[in-house]
């Protein structure tokens, strides 16, 4: 059984490098999907957030999730480290040992700033709440290619994590239903994944009748992936998937599906990967 949970209530400051004094002064944070200018000579981001934690969650693993996010948090709780995460994709570090059932707990998040960076942004930061899991929440991929019949096929790549103390049988199950709802295919199988270790999946899933996403008709299909043990879903993820091929060439430029297909715009990462940026940003970043 499993619980995932959004943190509201972080306060952030912005750190110079110089004494604290000189620092913004802490300011609250939005929900979910923070972006924020970094102001001159800031060389750190410190986040706070003061919880007590609710009494059914005792005895269970707790797991503090960040997603989206452009830098590194180290974790600490009540003046404690804890442990690190932050990146891209999902993230966890476990606080099960260093959480308080007995008042408030003070979680603190500290990162350096990137030099190349002029903005702060994380996605999101909750809690994962677990009960008897031995694996944790997986990253799922993929990418496009078309055969030689000129079918999709689509390559899906799912990373597991094993941090039970036995080795483990599970099944998985990718599903691709259309936005119809019609189941259009499926391909999944056993694994079995070593105690405390991470395993990497690859399944192709060749569809014999399928709509190419294009920018006049963005077709897009639902994939549902699910990790099972005999008849129980421990884990369930959903992502919208558009099919097509996207090539260069060195004289007709970005080919989609092997059709010329002229690009323009300004294109930012890592923030393009978790929203769009704001008009403002992106202007004020392409004046650099």
């Amino acid at each position: 059984m499993r619980e995932e949970l959004t943190l509201s209530g972080w306060k952030f400051t912005f750190l110079t490098g110089e004494e604290q004094a000189n620092s913004q002064k802490e300011r609250p944070l939005p929900e979910s999907h923070i972006i924020l200018p970094i102001p001159a000579k800031a060389v750190q981001v410190s986040l706070t957030l003061d919880m007590f934690m609710k009494p059914e969650w005792q005895g269970k693993r707790l797991f503090l999730m960040s997603k989206g996010s452009n830098v590194t948090f180290s974790v600490s709780v009540n003046q404690m480290a804890a442990g690190y995460c932050g990146g891209i994709s999902t993230s966890h570090v476990e606080l099960t040992d260093a959480i308080s059932f007995e008042g408030a707990n003070q979680i603190t998040l500290l990162a350096s700033l990137p030099s190349d960076q002029s903005y702060f942004t994380v996605e999101q930061l909750g809690w994962l709440v677990c009960e008897n899991c031995a694996v944790l929440p997986f990253g799922i991929s993929y990418y496009t290619t078309i055969d030689e019949n000129g079918k999709h096929i689509l390559h899906v790549f799912t990373e597991i994590e094993n941090d039970g103390s036995i080795t483990s049988r599970f099944r998985l199950v990718h599903t691709l239903y259309d936005d119809q709802g019609k189941k259009r295919h499926a391909a999944g199988g056993m694994l079995t994944i070593s105690p405390f270790s991470m395993y990497l999946d690859e399944r192709e899933m060749a569809l014999k009748e399928s709509d190419a996403w294009r920018p006049e008709n963005p077709k897009l299909y639902r994939l549902v992936t699910e990790l099972q043990v005999k008849d129980t879903i421990l884990e369930t993820h959903e992502t919208w998937v558009g099919l097509h091929q996207i090539t260069t060439d060195t004289k007709q430029g970005v080919l989609l599906d092997g059709t010329p297909c002229p690009l323009k715009g300004l294109s930012e990462s890592p923030i393009r990967l978790t929203r769009p940026t704001p008009d403002a940003l992106l202007v004020q970043e392409a004046k650099h």
